[in-house]
């Protein structure tokens, strides 16, 4: 019987401890002389001659000889007998983690006005030498949401391939110490991504924007304090590495869009260079170099006021300026990524070779016009009335290849059609 607080655990938990009532019951009863042996197999089914009433269960019993008994009261220790090692795995520490402070707990809406019939362009409320702010207000979707944009511009970044590579490593390096810091705020609903491209950094946050800020702070404050050992530096890089090295075992419709992006930029560097430029031995000496002079082009968006948008740039400039890095650029170093302009009427054909797949993959690639707003919904409505019977006819019709698709290709200001087919 125990009371209706241990109905559950009163046959599992010993709430008393009474060692001499132990060593009474394994003194007097557990001892050769008044124990039960059960053995079980097939051997026995000529000796069993009783059987069991309910099931039929052939069995036989017998009392154990005197002699076997003294021999067990008498024996000597058996080493291979013993009560296991300490469970290493028992688990003794059952305290909670520490309240996670990326959670958000304000879902207050800031915008004022009534509901837009269309989401608002962003307005430039802020232009300095520094920087560019373009803000706007969600009073369409009405969400407790924000979305912060970063572009920070330095041509150091893509002079070559060397700075290219070390551009890209020292972003992986940044990503990989933020990965335990950030993940409550993951686990808080905020994401972020930190990317090196061709004019140098890129920088996004969004979902909730109650604790916006703090993960941006984080993230700035780690871009200008990394510390890098030795081990992490050499995993990083032998990543980088690898993943130089598989570019070639991508799939064929993948390396035909990236053949097309090398060919029209005017400044692309293909993965055979990057991969034979990959000593950077140099890194640390690069980072203060690529933080000491760029220009931030910033989108903030979401239910943010003013007033928020311009005390988030200014704590990112702080966290620059303290470390003595964010100064202006100079105006030669002043460049927007390009596009090459292909002669109207042309027609150029190029080979890249995949001799890990068996499949081969062609991209038509017809380039159209600068973008506009107009140009843009244009393009897409061709492309909305062309892409099923362009699916249809190579796909279905003519069976060309498995994968076929047309779309648009933007970049650098320029937009494109292009149709991809992969087959074997």
């Amino acid at each position: 019987n125990y009371p209706l607080t241990e109905c559950l655990s009163g046959d599992y938990e010993m709430r008393e401890l009474c060692p001499d009532l132990i060593n009474d019951v394994l003194n007097e009863y557990v001892i050769p002389s008044k124990m039960r042996v059960f053995l079980i197999s097939k051997e026995f089914v000529s000796i069993a001659i009783e059987k069991e009433k309910w099931f039929g269960t052939q069995y036989k019993k017998e009392y154990l000889p005197d002699e076997f008994i003294k021999k067990c009261e008498t024996c000597d220790i058996i080493p291979e007998l013993h009560l296991p090692k300490p469970n290493e795995f028992i688990l003794t520490d059952f305290h909670l983690p520490k309240p996670n402070e990326f959670i958000p707990t304000d879902f207050h809406l800031f915008s004022k006005e009534k509901n837009s019939i269309r989401p608002q362009l962003p307005i430039k409320i802020k232009e300095n030498e520094f920087y560019r702010l373009y803000y706007a207000d969600d009073s369409f979707y009405k969400l407790p949401k924000a979305y912060l944009y970063f572009e920070f511009r330095n041509p150091l970044g893509n002079v070559d391939p060397i700075h290219f590579n070390m551009n890209t490593l020292y972003v992986k390096l940044v990503k990989d110490s933020l990965t335990e810091v950030v993940y409550p705020a993951q686990i808080g609903g905020l994401q972020y991504e930190l990317s090196a491209v061709n004019y140098g950094i890129q920088l996004t946050l969004y979902r909730y924007n109650h604790k916006i800020k703090e993960l941006l702070d984080t993230i700035i404050d780690r871009m200008v304090n990394i510390k890098m050992s030795a081990q992490q530096f050499e995993s990083i890089k032998e990543r980088v590495k690898r993943a130089l090295q598989n570019f070639r075992r991508d799939v064929p419709y993948e390396m035909a869009q990236f053949g097309v992006t090398y060919l029209t930029a005017e400044r692309q560097w293909n993965k055979d260079e990057l991969l034979s430029c990959i000593t950077m031995n140099n890194v640390e000496s690069f980072i203060p170099r690529m933080l000491n002079r760029f220009y931030t082009d910033s989108l903030m968006y979401g239910n943010l006021i003013k007033h928020q948008a311009l005390e988030y740039m200014t704590l990112v400039e702080q966290k620059f300026q303290k470390k003595h890095f964010y100064q202006p650029l100079f105006p030669s170093m002043w460049f927007n990524q390009r596009e090459l302009i292909l002669p109207e009427g042309c027609n150029y054909a190029y080979t890249m070779l995949n001799d890990a797949h068996k499949l081969h993959a062609i991209e038509i690639y017809l380039q159209c016009f600068q973008q506009t707003l107009e140009n843009n919904v244009l393009l897409e409505l061709f492309c909305h009335f062309v892409d099923e019977p362009c699916f249809d006819q190579l796909r279905t019709t003519e069976q060309l290849g498995y994968i076929v698709k047309a779309d648009t290709h933007r970049s650098r200001g320029v937009q494109s059609f292009r149709i991809i087919v992969q087959s074997a």
